[in-house]
């Protein structure tokens, strides 16, 4: 936005987060930032399904695992995810969709991811991504 000229002649900006209390600072919290892919096995989803294993079952249930998991952490801990890369076309059994997470509960995150990949027969990959930060 710098570069581009968004604060051209601006004296002073601002960059504020919503709280449920009054407070003149946000705690931050260490944030483990990871990319994931789930492997499964192509297959032709209309001829042959059951030749494939579809790890998006398996991205689907981190997802709902990890929104189950955020009832169990603590008031600070936090998890986000989004999917970036969810198949590459019909008819054909997703057998490598890719999600991103960032989170402050690795420990807890991993077990979800883990379990998922058990619960849909695939394999997965987890990288700390390039971007993972922890606030100084």
């Amino acid at each position: 936005m710098l570069e581009r000229g968004a604060f051209a002649g601006l004296d002073a900006a601002m960059m504020v987060h919503p709280a449920a209390v009054e407070m003149d600072a946000m705690p931050g919290s260490a944030v483990a930032q990871f990319d994931i892919s789930y492997r499964g096995k192509p297959a032709h989803a209309g001829a042959y399904p059951e030749l494939g294993v579809n790890a998006a079952d398996a991205m689907t249930v981190a997802q709902v695992a990890i929104g189950l998991l955020r009832q169990q952490t603590g008031a600070g801990d936090r998890v986000h995810g989004i999917v970036t890369q969810a198949g590459t076309g019909l008819p054909a059994v997703n057998h490598q969709p890719e999600f991103a997470a960032a989170c402050a509960t690795p420990a807890a995150d991993r077990a979800v991811l883990d379990g998922a990949t058990a619960m849909a027969w695939t394999a997965i990959d987890l990288t700390r991504a390039a971007s993972a930060q922890s606030p100084g």
